[in-house]
């Protein structure tokens, strides 16, 4: 299995902004999660935090995981920074570093598709490992031919 994770130490300013920024799914789905009492939530591939930020703020108890130590520094620091209950860590997609049955909602946006194919079943089983009964998941499955 390999897993490829994004460079946070080399971008453009645009780039930054962009990633520093929720998406419009995040402000759905942390209504949504938190309506229905989903407060553990895992950011799994948190880049630069953008998603961990606003579950937090919104009143989850929010794990952010990344594979590059210069995202996971940067979580800590934004959190500190913000006074967010964030909890940010390094990791792997394919090992998981947490208990089975960890979190109410899983949140991996655009990181699924840094792995190969067995990578990505591994993935998604250690996804279903983590994941309450009856908990939810929000993941995209980006083109390698698209941003």
């Amino acid at each position: 299995m390999e897993q490829t994770g994004w460079n946070w130490t080399q971008m453009s300013e645009d780039d930054r902004k962009y990633w520093q920024s929720p998406c419009v799914e995040g402000y759905y789905f942390v209504e949504k999660w938190h309506a229905l009492g989903k407060r553990r939530v895992l950011d799994l591939g948190c880049g630069l935090g953008r998603q961990a930020a606003l579950f937090a703020q919104k009143g989850c108890i929010v794990t952010a995981m990344d594979a590059s130590e210069a995202a996971v520094a940067y979580v800590k620091q934004l959190a500190q920074e913000r006074q967010l209950p964030i909890r940010a860590c390094k990791g792997e997609l394919h090992a998981l570093p947490f208990a089975d049955d960890a979190f109410d909602a899983v949140w991996a946006y655009q990181v699924i598709s840094h792995t190969d194919m067995p990578g990505l079943r591994r993935a998604l089983a250690e996804i279903r490992r983590v994941l309450r009964p009856e908990g939810m998941v929000y993941l995209t499955l980006c083109s390698k031919a698209a941003r």
